[in-house]
């Protein structure tokens, strides 16, 4: 389950990442862009979990459905690129305009 004190901090310090757990054994990053005309929610979901092995594509689309249905929003694209000054290795990343 994605704690929902994570989206609310993304929210409130934009272009700023916002690391956190789901469970115990997957990470995930949220950063807020407000810059442009729309508002987007940028959703990092680690490949490995803690113990170094691989998640499934099944559960990272789930993770990101949760936050789609979290902030009201529709996943845009599965960008290669984090919009953040750094890559992310090991995660698959989602764009999502928010309502």
């Amino acid at each position: 389950m994605v704690d929902l004190a994570l989206i609310e901090q993304a929210a409130s310090t934009p272009r700023k990442e916002v690391a956190g757990r789901i469970g115990d054994s997957m990470d995930v990053v949220a950063y807020f862009d407000d810059a442009g005309a729309t508002l987007e929610l940028w959703v990092a979901v680690s490949k490995k979990d803690r113990s170094g092995s691989f998640v499934s594509a099944e559960r990272i689309l789930a993770v990101f459905g949760i936050f789609e249905q979290a902030v009201d929003a529709q996943l845009s694209e599965e960008p290669e690129n984090w919009p953040a000054a750094r890559d992310l290795e090991w995660f698959e990343v989602a764009r999502l305009f928010v309502a």
